[in-house]
């Protein structure tokens, strides 16, 4: 039962973002429910490029996924718990899976694609490009 309900918790957090993001408003805070996580980004342009920031403290780079598809860019990846048997009085960060997918404004250069990793921060900058889609690209992370 308790299982069900998780669930339930879990897709309503994950339609709460996409209507979010339907409707174009901004959440003041990093909804988590359940083991379902979805950090914060930010998503802009300029003249030359399309930059992508998302806060991603205590991930590892190494469980960070980053694809390009068409005109759209998927960040995908994992917090994990670290506790041990220790007794916690409260829990008050996110753990656990996320995903998120943007279309992107303008087409880019699938070469141009660079992506860093600083103090908790991912940081994806993307050229502008006046040509084709790309297929599919996997961007790694420096």
């Amino acid at each position: 039962m308790a299982h069900k309900r998780l669930e339930s918790l879990r897709e309503l957090v994950i339609l709460q973002d996409k209507m979010g993001r339907f409707f174009e408003r901004g959440q003041d805070a990093t909804p988590s429910v359940g083991g379902v996580w979805i950090p914060s980004i930010d998503l802009y342009e300029n003249n030359d490029q399309i930059i992508l920031m998302a806060e991603l403290p205590g991930v590892a780079q190494n469980e960070v996924r980053i694809e390009l598809s068409g005109n759209f860019i998927t960040i995908q990846g994992q917090r994990c718990f670290k506790g041990g048997k220790e007794k916690y009085l409260c829990i008050e960060r996110s753990y656990g899976p996320f995903q998120r997918t943007f279309r992107l404004p303008a087409v880019v250069e699938e070469n141009s694609v660079a992506a860093e990793f600083r103090l908790g921060v991912l940081k994806i900058t993307m050229k502008k490009d006046k040509g084709q889609n790309p297929e599919y690209v996997r961007v790694k992370i420096k």
